[in-house]
């Protein structure tokens, strides 16, 4: 089985689901853990940060995908524009 491994911890929930989606875009399964269902104030959520998580066989995979996001925050991809 498949551990998962936090590759990424981040301040805003909106962030780390946009993160996600990238993610996804590319094939890679990814889980935002942080929300509000485990019960922690909203201030608490604030401190501790909303953690990606991935497996581990795609965390290398993962890692470039969020360097290009790091470097290009609108999210596109070099190279993978239509022309």
């Amino acid at each position: 089985m498949s551990e998962l491994m936090s590759i990424k911890i981040f301040k805003d929930k909106k962030e780390a689901e946009s993160a996600k989606g990238l993610l996804a875009k590319k094939g890679i399964v990814a889980n935002v853990s942080g929300n509000n269902s485990s019960g922690k104030s909203d201030m608490s959520l604030a401190m501790d940060g909303f953690n990606l998580l991935v497996k581990e066989e795609d965390f290398q995979k993962a890692q470039d995908a969020l360097k290009v996001l790091e470097d290009n925050p609108e999210g596109e991809a070099e190279g993978e524009s239509g022309g």
